[in-house]
């Protein structure tokens, strides 16, 4: 698994520099040098202790990138890093580039409670998963986790933290779904599929009734949740 994820991010790297480096006219394609953009796990001293599941430290899985309209030699990158064998991770790491792909620094919000999340500052979570980013036309950023509690306060939300300077910080997260999991109807929350730049909003399924499908609660630029 180690493998496969790390090929993955340096393809992803490489991809992105690669779209930057080719110029505006026909001609050739060239690309610099693979580059390792993920880290070791800032998440390894963390207590999960108690939790179910197998826990793989340094693993990174499901990247996702995007590069700022304003500025194209600015993207992030986002991944799960410490993958559970049975949903979620440690917490969900961010890479950033302001040269093209040319050097990149790791950080992260604070959608879990090994990545910083408390009560406080809403997120307060034992996992994250389903990372997302994306880049409005106005160059903010905004990225989103579904964070699960598994074994204390069980719960699903979708959280949403925005970065005004390219990815380099990012605020306190805020939810924009949030249900219990273990009591009726258990509503369980997720991402849906994509919807443009800066509209991504939270799909709300009930599983405990067959036939019910789901039931959408979105947020669009400009509102509250992602104004924050």
């Amino acid at each position: 698994m180690r493998s496969r994820t790390v090929t993955r991010l340096l393809a992803l790297a490489a991809a992105f520099t690669l779209a930057t480096v080719a110029p505006s006219t026909a001609g050739p394609f060239t690309r610099s040098p693979l580059k390792v953009v993920s880290v070791s796990s800032p998440f390894a001293g963390c207590d999960i202790s108690g939790q179910p599941g197998v826990n793989f430290l340094n693993s990174e899985v499901e990247p996702w990138v995007a590069v700022n309209p304003t500025n194209p030699d600015n993207a992030i990158a986002v991944w799960q890093q410490d993958r559970w064998s049975n949903g979620g991770a440690r917490g969900l790491l961010t890479a950033v580039t302001h040269d093209g792909g040319g050097t990149w620094a790791t950080t992260f919000p604070h959608f879990s409670t090994c990545a910083g999340g408390t009560a406080a500052n809403g997120g307060n979570y034992e996992r994250s998963s389903d990372p997302w980013v994306t880049v409005s036309p106005n160059g903010d950023a905004y990225q989103i986790s579904l964070s699960v509690n598994f074994v204390n306060d069980p719960a699903t939300a979708i959280l949403v933290s925005k970065s005004t300077d390219g990815g380099d910080t990012w605020s306190e997260p805020t939810a924009l779904a949030r249900d219990p999991s273990n009591v009726a109807p258990f509503l369980f929350n997720d991402k849906p599929p994509d919807r443009g730049p800066a509209q991504r909003g939270a799909d709300r399924s009930i599983h405990a009734v067959p036939g019910i499908g789901e039931q959408p609660a979105r947020c669009q630029p400009g509102d509250d949740a992602l104004d924050g």
